[in-house]
C-alpha cells in the first residue's frame, strides 16, 4: 500500500519547522486533513482484469508474449510539461496508462527479485543464470487475471499473469 500526496498539499508540512538549536530544520509537522473519500487509483470490483488497450498477441517467433503483465492503467507519474494535459510546470503528477507504465514497474520487480537471487545465493544452489531466475519466479509466482467473474483471460493476452513480487521473494 502507498499513499500519494499533491505538492501543493506537502507544503503545508513546511509551514512548522523543527530545528536544533543551531537553527537547522531537523523536520516539518503540520496537519492535513483527509476526506472521506479518497481516490485509490484501483478500479472496483472483486478482481483485476486487463486494460482495454493491452496489446497483446503472438509474435512471429510464436513464442508467448507478453510473458508476465503488470500494472499500467492509471498510473500516478510524473510527466511536467504535458500541455495536453495543461501542464506546463515540471512539479505535475498526472494519471497516465500503457506500457510506459507498465514496464518501470517490471523492471523494478526484477530488481528486487535480483537481490533476493543473490542474496540467497539461488545462482549458485540451482546452476541456472539470475537471468532465467528472475523470469521463472516472476511468471511462477504471477496470479492469472480474469476476464469476468468466471473466465480467465489468454495466456495469449496476460502471459503467466500478474507480477506478485511479493510471492517472487518468498518462493522457495
Amino acid at each position: 500500500p502507498a499513499v500519494t500526496i499533491t505538492l501543493a498539499h506537502s507544503e503545508i508540512f513546511k509551514v512548522n519547522p523543527v530545528t536544533d538549536e543551531a537553527g537547522n530544520v531537523l523536520a516539518w509537522t503540520g496537519t492535513l486533513d483527509i476526506p472521506e473519500t479518497v481516490y485509490t487509483g484501483m478500479y472496483p470490483g472483486e478482481y483485476y482484469t486487463m486494460s482495454s488497450f493491452s496489446s497483446w498477441g503472438v509474435p512471429g517467433s510464436l513464442e508467448m508474449k507478453p510473458e508476465i503483465t503488470a500494472p499500467g492503467g492509471e498510473i500516478l507519474s510524473v510527466n511536467g510539461a504535458n500541455k495536453a494535459y495543461g501542464n506546463t510546470a515540471h512539479d505535475q503528477y498526472e494519471l497516465m496508462s500503457g506500457t510506459s507504465m507498465a514496464s518501470p514497474q517490471v523492471a523494478g520487480m526484477a530488481a528486487v527479485v535480483a537481490q533476493y537471487v543473490r542474496e540467497n545465493g539461488l545462482e549458485e544452489k540451482t546452476g541456472l543464470t539470475a537471468r532465467q531466475l528472475i523470469q521463472s519466479l516472476l511468471m511462477s509466482t504471477a496470479v492469472p487475471m480474469k476476464a469476468d467473474a468466471e473466465n480467465y483471460h489468454s495466456i495469449l493476452q496476460q502471459g503467466a499473469g500478474l507480477a506478485n513480487v511479493g510471492a517472487a521473494v518468498m518462493a522457495d
